[in-house]
């Protein structure tokens, strides 16, 4: 009789396992469907949360536009109506360095070319002499000029269409325009470094202000330390306008 009743119940034991995996998956298709269901209603939210969400905008910018103004180009014809004196061949092969100067160091406006190139035609000799001609021997021993060794003053003398002298200036040009001028100082006269030099130092003295100003006393004292050679200077200033229709 006990044998019976076991066997009663291992035949009923399919039958439940049955109805337990139907129950199984009716619960995880019950589930699937709910989480579907508030996929579906969350993104609808968010959609509508987005389509809600006003775009910011940006306040147009009140600073001004700053545009780099470019150097006008300088012809050979111009630089031959400043200094007519000039050696046309040397001439001809600085012009390229010297507008490409020009436009380093922000001598872009005619009237600032004009007193510069009138600056440089004085300085230079009308372009003729790319260092000076002295030996350079009076500025031995100038400790305001760095010449603190034998032979600096010779070294070192005035090269460049405004000349820099002393070890100190040409250590500080060395510097700003990459180029060791203090173990190579000859280099200073070289033809495509003359126009960076002179171009450098104007910006140094921040020249370009007393430029704008019609300043050409100031400008002279900046460069001469006094006013030596003013009326040629005044000159050249007018030959320069002239030539670039600048006014005045």
């Amino acid at each position: 009789m006990i044998k019976a009743a076991f066997a009663k119940r291992r035949n009923h034991r399919p039958e439940q396992q049955k109805a337990a995996g139907i129950f199984r998956k009716y619960c995880w298709t019950i589930a699937a469907v709910a989480l579907t269901t508030l996929c579906i209603a969350l993104s609808g939210r968010v959609i509508h949360l987005l389509r809600s969400t006003p775009t910011p905008t940006v306040a147009p910018s009140t600073s001004p536009v700053v545009v780099p103004v470019v150097a006008p180009v300088i012809t050979v014809e111009q630089m031959t109506q400043i200094a007519p004196e000039a050696d046309p061949k040397q001439l001809t092969q600085l012009l390229p360095y010297l507008n490409q100067a020009m436009a380093e160091f922000g001598i872009n406006t005619r009237l600032r070319q004009a007193h510069f190139l009138a600056q440089v035609a004085h300085e230079s000799d009308r372009f003729n002499a790319l260092e000076e001609y002295a030996s350079g021997e009076d500025y031995e021993g100038r400790l305001d000029l760095g010449n603190i060794h034998p032979g600096d003053g010779q070294r070192f003398k005035c090269r460049g269409l405004i000349g820099i002298c002393g070890r100190t200036n040409y250590a500080d040009a060395s510097r700003e325009l990459g180029f060791d001028l203090v173990n190579n100082p000859r280099r200073a006269a070289d033809l495509r470094l003359v126009s960076r030099i002179g171009a450098w130092y104007w910006s140094t003295r921040k020249l370009n202000p007393d430029a704008d100003r019609d300043d050409i006393e100031t400008i002279t004292k900046m460069i001469n330390g006094g006013l030596n050679g003013l009326d040629d200077r005044t000159r050249l200033l007018g030959r320069a306008k002239k030539a670039l229709g600048v006014r005045g």
